[in-house]
């Protein structure tokens, strides 16, 4: 078996646990027959689209576009953290 780590939210996690316990199904085995029924069926079982990219993703891209245009100065940063921090706290747009 591969070990798989992902970022979820705790209070999603939490909710798709209880959810799993009560079906009777481990978060491990779900998300193993998700993946199977991925490679088997080759799409998605439900639309992904839906809340992609989020707000927080938006803005960023918005930053992004206007920094692009000119229209707002470029700023170096030291790491992708420091770049991420300055798009939140600048709002600007």
């Amino acid at each position: 078996m591969a070990i798989l780590q992902i970022n979820v939210e705790p209070q999603v996690l939490e909710k798709y646990q209880i959810l799993l316990a009560q079906s009777g199904l481990s978060l491990e085995a779900a998300f193993s027959d998700f993946i199977q029924k991925f490679l088997v069926e080759k799409e998605m079982s439900f639309p992904i689209s839906e809340n992609i990219p989020n707000e927080e993703t938006e803005a960023v891209f918005d930053r992004v576009e206007l920094m692009i245009q000119g229209k707002i100065p470029m700023l170096p940063t030291q790491s992708v953290e420091d770049f991420l921090k300055e798009m939140s706290e600048d709002n600007e747009f």
